[in-house]
């Protein structure tokens, strides 16, 4: 192999360790289990989804060999390319499939790569995020308490302005990757690499799933990045350059002079998002002012104060209750394989639960009404 390797064998390893360490850090704990000394590896249970090749972290993490036969694979089938091309031979395992329901009127199409495949998009998405793909219209979502006092500090300084809040309709499945790939080439396709950049469309494009979606396939690592990339070629902020514009993935508030026209507006913007495959979602469309209540990204606004809302903060302690249930369930078991272990009282195991929902690993939701709590305090309301 005289050319230079797409990715190491070190980029390799690091893919697939940091793909590992991230389902590791987001597997759900059990209490009962970690009591007898059971704690979740990539050596003891299947982390990563499994695709249609049936291979998972056991099978890899099985000996040192059985894990340097698998990076060393993955070595070779990336950086072997046809003759007298920079096309990569490796061809994708076909993914599996799963439909997922979000609520009573919306179906999802998640995809699931085989762990091999997991690990060549890892690799893919750790060399973008190196090149540096992003902008101020495309960078990573920012921090939603970031946003939400962002929001508050404008519609609280001029009560006259407008505010359209809108998002895209049916977003990943309406992506026209072959624009995405065209604009991704232009901007970045040196710095990328053209080896790169084939293999980048044999994964969104060119493989055997490719009549089971339409668009960004879900459940490919980097379309996540691409998906505000493409968002970001659109320069919305060159276009509306007078507008304020806040964005959350393909959430948009658009905060606008009073005297402006709402409808010429929207009109110019479905034009732009006309010429990029997309349409504005119109059932979720609303003109309001500053003064009025709204919701967006689960945060509500109305007369100066912010909160995430009863139905958030509801929904939240369903998830406490089903977790406390899991654990109950859970510690049965250990009694009956463990007749002589000591298990925790029930008030005990209720309060690690509701303490890890506040302050540990699963506190995201409380972590963030208290953030939101702070910006009300900040200002000098309540809630």
């Amino acid at each position: 192999m005289n050319r230079k390797p797409l990715f190491t064998y070190a980029e390799i390893e690091e893919a697939f360790e940091s793909l590992l360490q991230g389902k590791i850090k987001n597997k759900r704990k059990s209490y009962a289990f970690e009591s007898i000394g059971f704690s979740v590896t990539g050596s003891n249970t299947s982390l990563l989804p499994v695709g249609t090749d049936g291979m998972t972290t056991i099978h890899v993490l099985k000996n040192k060999q059985t894990k340097e036969h698998f990076l060393n694979e993955i070595y070779r089938l990336i950086n072997e390319c046809y003759p007298n091309t920079d096309i990569p031979r490796i061809e994708l395992k076909k993914y599996k499939i799963k439909e997922i329901v979000t609520n009573e009127t919306k179906k999802r199409v998640i995809v699931i790569p085989c762990l091999r495949d997991q690990v060549v998009v890892r690799c893919i998405l750790n060399r973008l995020n190196t090149i540096g793909i992003t902008s101020e219209e495309n960078k990573p979502n920012p921090k939603v308490d970031v946003l939400t006092k962002k929001i508050w500090n404008i519609i609280n300084t001029d009560n006259r302005k407008k505010i359209i809040r809108t998002d895209i309709s049916n977003y990943y499945p309406s992506v026209d990757v072959n624009i995405l790939l065209r604009c991704l080439e232009v901007s970045h396709g040196k710095c990328i690499g053209a080896g790169i950049m084939h293999l980048i469309r044999k994964i969104l494009i060119d493989n055997k799933s490719k009549d089971s979606y339409t668009g960004l396939p879900v459940g490919v690592g980097f379309c996540v990045l691409l998906a505000n990339y493409y968002i970001g070629q659109m320069a919305l902020s060159t276009h509306f350059a007078k507008a304020e514009i806040i964005r959350y993935e393909d959430d948009f508030l658009f905060i606008i002079n009073e005297n402006e026209d709402e409808q010429a507006f929207l009109a110019k913007l479905d034009q732009i998002f006309f010429r990029y495959g997309i349409s504005r979602n119109l059932n979720k469309t609303e003109i309001l002012n500053t003064a009025s209540e709204f919701k967006f990204i689960g945060v509500t606004y109305k007369e100066g104060i912010v909160s995430l809302g009863e139905e958030k903060m509801k929904q939240w302690k369903i998830r406490v209750v089903e977790d406390i249930k899991k654990q109950f369930r859970d510690f049965a078991i250990v009694k009956s394989l463990h007749p002589g272990i000591e298990i925790p009282s029930n008030t005990k195991i209720v309060n690690t639960i509701w303490k890890d929902h506040k302050k540990g690993l699963r506190s995201k939701t409380y972590r963030h009404s208290l953030r939101i709590k702070g910006i009300n305090e900040e200002k000098g309301l309540v809630a």
